[in-house]
């Protein structure tokens, strides 16, 4: 499950990422339930504008007011903006049952959606949240207007490293009380270079601040679910945007991608790799002009 990458995205653990509290990313923070599930979400309704919805999807680990700089550049262009913590992230609810996640994660955007009576919304979603935003298309077409996917590609099992690695490892090391660190020894798992011991330690404890490992370690276990199909992809009717850093190791994952989904496209964000693309002024440019490219019919 490469995108466990985006949770040091969006943890703030590279220059530029200090996004700031809850209170940043536009109204307080409300719940739904989703099938018994309490998730935490945000609405900040524009000033002015044609109002349409746009639902964001963070990374593995992230909370929902790590999206301000897209929160910000959507609400000046007029939009709807919703963002939601994950079950198992942040302020929603964390069960420990891996049955609760993959394809259920998914199925909670639309249930945001059912919630404030809205038929279709944009999704936008980073890392594990691209994979997120993915699935939901294929399970709820028409409840989405479009879908742009950041750092992410074809296949939910590919990419999130530059070594072979069996994710379910960093499972059980959450489950063991190890956090991350399994991951982080691994080539292209916390950066270009393997961190010192040192460094790990302190790369770990921040990640796992306020974390459940245990629900953490059931999102990864039941990861697969949020597979999307070869057919969905050749069949998509839902405008696509997939952006990624040129030095982003989900590049061939996208590439790959391209020559398969139909009604895509794609923008390379020259010199970046995964943990410097989604703060750039060209993916919040990209997203921004896609949008309004699409407007809801």
């Amino acid at each position: 499950m490469r995108t466990l990458l985006s949770a040091i995205t969006w943890l703030g653990l590279i220059s530029g990422l200090s996004l700031g509290a809850e209170a940043d990313i536009g109204n307080k923070v409300q719940f739904f339930n989703a099938s018994g599930v309490k998730i935490a979400y945000s609405d900040a309704p524009p000033d002015a504008g044609h109002a349409e919805p746009v639902v964001l999807l963070q990374g593995f680990g992230g909370r929902l007011s790590h999206w301000k700089p897209m929160r910000d550049a959507l609400h000046k262009a007029g939009y709807r903006v919703l963002a939601m913590d994950s079950r198992g992230h942040g302020q929603s609810d964390k069960p420990h049952d891996p049955d609760l996640y993959g394809q259920e994660m998914a199925d909670d955007v639309a249930r945001l959606l059912d919630h404030l009576r809205l038929r279709r919304a944009h999704i936008i979603g980073y890392s594990m949240g691209g994979d997120i935003a993915n699935r939901v298309r294929e399970r709820h077409p028409s409840r989405v207007i479009t879908v742009t996917m950041g750092g992410v590609g074809r296949g939910v099992a590919k990419g999130w490293t530059t070594s072979e690695f069996n994710v379910i490892k960093v499972a059980e090391s959450l489950e063991r009380g190890e956090g991350m660190k399994s991951l982080f020894r691994e080539p292209g798992g916390a950066g270009t270079e393997i961190p010192s011991e040192a460094e790990i330690e302190k790369l770990n404890a921040r990640f796992m601040e306020g974390q459940d490992p245990l629900a953490l370690a059931a999102v990864i276990r039941a990861y697969a679910r949020l597979e999307v199909s070869e057919e969905s992809l050749k069949d998509n009717l839902v405008p696509t945007l997939v952006i990624v850093g040129e030095d982003d190791p989900e590049k061939p994952t996208v590439d790959e991608l391209k020559r398969v989904m139909k009604n895509m496209r794609t923008v390379i964000i020259p010199g970046v790799d995964h943990f410097h693309a989604a703060v750039k002024p060209e993916f919040l440019r990209a997203t921004v002009e896609f949008l309004e490219a699409h407007r809801d019919r």
